[in-house]
């Protein structure tokens, strides 16, 4: 017992001493005279890496130079996450008031013009009322959206990496569309869902070639569909300027099958193409090395086009994944028969109804803003002169894939969360474990 109390009495004597002497090294640092700004900044930069809370707790820890430029930092990250929060914060806001504002002039001009209709809301709300199976029919079709595109992605995701899970497919589907609908242009659905592949240990090739061709597929069904209503159905529509809308989008659309088909075809101009793009990058000083980001991006293409050509040879799959997208956009399209079924509304028949939604798709497909928002209320309004059905439309079509978008979100949020603090702790015990195993090989005669 004496003999252990000795050496514990030591191991203390030790610690304290060691403690001290780091102490004493650190003051004359900080007494000494600050040199050259330049100077300073790069030791401050050697010695004050981003640690975590559990590092703190270690002995053997990394004291800063300056807490000045500790706090210096601290605050230049504050203000940058405070400005994105404001940033964010005035378009949610933005978007909202824009939506706001469309519904408004379009009651207005339902309730207060010459035909105007005061008691339609009773009529509206009878309707549903009795049609409610419609309704259900609808949301059915919104949510059959998810399950031909999981489906169709699950399908070449299989045969270009011989495995696939319906989970993080069917997330990254519904995160996408999600991402699509608050975004203008709806530009951040598609680099998203490549990210949240790669993320759920999808090879390089098939994360980033899957998502283009799935869309790239939907594209061509929509443009199909598209030609065919313009060619059958174009009297369907009375407005020459939802007309002229509607030819314009598709025209800018067909951009997009001929980019990836020039994409997969001509490799060398895509690499000039990427070359001259970094370069310029660099020369905005966005980007800081552009050989090894040129190579980056040029490796990510290489294995883009093997994955691209790889499906192109599995014949079944493609004409699978074809009819698939087909009946992903027929489901979509589809929603706006069936609401006006719910709404005891009659404009036509199935394709005919379906052909003026596509008309609508394509008429708002060039607005920037995110979801359409504004441009899709107005058209649908000027097409059917209808208010309450257009807010059913919209509800089903669009902020139902936001309600469960936002969900999803949540969900990933509060699962990170909770596996981070699993992770600290876990590095907490292991530091525990390793004081403990200290102290007793100390203790040790």
């Amino acid at each position: 017992m004496d003999r252990n109390d000795s050496l514990s009495e030591q191991f203390r004597a030790a610690s304290i001493a060691a403690k001290e002497e780091k102490n004493t090294e650190h003051n004359s640092i900080s007494t000494e005279p600050r040199q050259h700004p330049s100077h300073d900044a790069a030791e401050s930069t050697t010695a004050l890496p981003l640690q975590s809370v559990d590092d703190t707790e270690k002995e053997d820890i990394e004291i800063p130079v300056s807490a000045i430029d500790l706090n210096d930092e601290i605050k230049h990250r504050h203000t940058n996450y405070s400005k994105k929060i404001k940033r964010k914060t005035w378009l949610l806001m933005l978007f909202i008031a824009l939506n706001v504002i469309v519904i408004a002039i379009t009651s207005m001009i339902e309730f207060h013009g010459e035909d105007a209709t005061p008691h339609s809301f009773s009529a509206f709300t009878s309707a549903l009322a009795n049609n409610w199976y419609y309704l259900v029919i609808a949301v059915v079709c919104a949510l059959g959206v998810y399950v031909f595109q999981s489906l169709k992605i699950m399908r070449m995701i299989k045969v270009t990496t011989g495995t696939s899970k319906a989970k993080p497919v069917t997330t990254s589907v519904i995160l996408a569309r999600y991402y699509m609908n608050i975004t203008p242009f709806s530009f951040i659905g598609k680099p998203f869902q490549v990210y949240y592949l790669r993320k759920n240990k999808v090879t390089v090739g098939a994360a980033t070639a899957v998502p283009v061709v799935q869309g790239f597929l939907s594209t061509c069904a929509y443009l199909i569909m598209a030609l065919i209503a313009f060619t059958f159905y174009n009297d369907v529509i009375s407005s020459t300027f939802v007309k002229i809308c509607a030819y314009v989008g598709v025209s800018i659309t067909f951009i997009i099958p001929v980019s990836i088909i020039l994409f997969s075809i001509m490799p060398r101009l895509v690499a000039k193409v990427v070359s001259f793009g970094v370069n310029l990058l660099n020369k905005m000083h966005i980007v800081r090395d552009p050989e090894v980001v040129t190579e980056k991006t040029i490796s990510m293409i290489n294995d883009f086009r093997s994955s691209l050509a790889f499906m192109w040879k599995t014949k079944s799959t493609m004409l699978f994944a074809f009819l698939i997208s087909f009946l992903e956009k027929l489901s979509e399209f589809s929603i706006t028969y069936f609401v006006m079924l719910a709404c005891g509304l009659n404009h036509g028949t199935y394709l005919e109804v379906t052909a003026i939604t596509v008309f609508i798709y394509a008429a708002t497909s060039v607005i920037p803003t995110p979801g359409k928002a504004g441009a899709s209320e107005g058209t649908f309004y000027i097409v059917f002169e209808s208010f309450y059905p257009m807010l059913v439309w919209r509800i089903i079509s669009y902020y139902t894939y936001l309600f469960i978008g936002f969900i999803v979100v949540i969900r990933n949020m509060i699962r990170n969360n909770m596996k981070e603090r699993a992770r600290k702790d876990a590095i907490k015990e292991n530091a525990k474990e390793k004081k403990k195993a200290i102290h007793k090989k100390a203790k040790t005669p």
